[in-house]
């Protein structure tokens, strides 16, 4: 079983939304969190007022908000504020502070490219694609092909994931290959003959890699996955609805078959606007 934990103060009424990550919280311990699985994404002003006025007042802490300003006062760096929180509430144990400590003393030293690459990724992650492009943009703007080679080449790579899961399969697929030209990774060269795969007929496809260096390991490795997928989403729960569908259709349940699949179709369809609207 997992760790049990107290609730500490109320529910908030209105959620305090981190614009960094554009999460909304409604109480301490999902703040707290937020704050121990996203350590990275923290800034030294996250203990902003607005911040500490929410807790007094929506989660009805006022003494957390009042040790917090009292510590800001005498050390406001951003490892001992998240110490003062953490152990107010008691959400974890002592050696698990002390390594979300180490990790928040070394973010300090990061850089605005590197802390904008991991937010990001973060937003890839967690399906809020819009933002991350945001972020790759960004970083495509910033980074310098000579000295940022590494990095460059994972932004092509994150930012043609970013399309992919748009169906932009054509965009995507170049921002494969440049990351491939930079850096000869297989994994890029994967994703990119993954692109090539769904864009193209089965011959065009076979002659494209055919002139493609590097090409035959990887597409060996995309047949195999493509394998492996097949036989996971038959086993899936979307999978057993869509021929349940089926059977409605050949049972001749018509009526039954087009209000089941116009009922998923919608589901699909709130689940994309969803990913849209992060």
């Amino acid at each position: 079983m997992g760790r049990v934990y107290a609730c500490v103060g109320r529910y908030a009424t209105t959620p305090y939304t981190i614009k960094k990550a554009w999460v909304r919280v409604y109480c301490a311990e999902e703040l707290a969190f937020y704050i121990c699985n996203n350590a990275s994404l923290l800034e030294e002003d996250f203990f902003c007022p607005a911040l500490l006025e929410w807790l007094e007042e929506e989660c009805d802490l006022p003494l957390t908000a009042k040790r917090i300003r009292s510590q800001k006062r005498v050390d406001d760096r951003l490892e001992t504020l998240v110490r003062t929180y953490l152990q107010d509430i008691r959400f974890v144990s002592p050696q698990e502070m002390d390594e979300l400590e180490k990790l928040l003393q070394a973010n300090r030293s990061m850089s605005g490219v590197q802390k904008c690459k991991i937010q990001g990724d973060y937003f890839l992650q967690n399906k809020k694609i819009v933002l991350a492009q945001e972020c790759y943009q960004s970083l495509l703007e910033q980074l310098d092909l000579e000295t940022d080679r590494e990095m460059l080449a994972s932004v092509y790579h994150n930012y043609g994931v970013a399309f992919a899961k748009l169906f932009l399969y054509e965009q995507a697929g170049k921002y494969f290959k440049m990351a491939y030209d930079l850096e000869e990774k297989e994994e890029h060269m994967v994703a990119y003959l993954a692109t090539l795969r769904i864009t193209m007929s089965e011959p065009e496809y076979l002659k494209k890699i055919a002139t493609i260096p590097g090409a035959y390991g990887a597409s060996g490795i995309l047949e195999e996955r493509l394998e492996s997928a097949e036989a996971d989403w038959k086993k899936s729960d979307e999978y057993m609805k869509i021929g349940g569908m089926e059977r409605l259709k050949e049972e001749g349940g018509i009526a039954d078959y087009y209000e089941t699949m116009n009922f998923q179709l919608n589901v699909f369809k709130e689940e994309y606007r969803s990913m849209m609207a992060n």
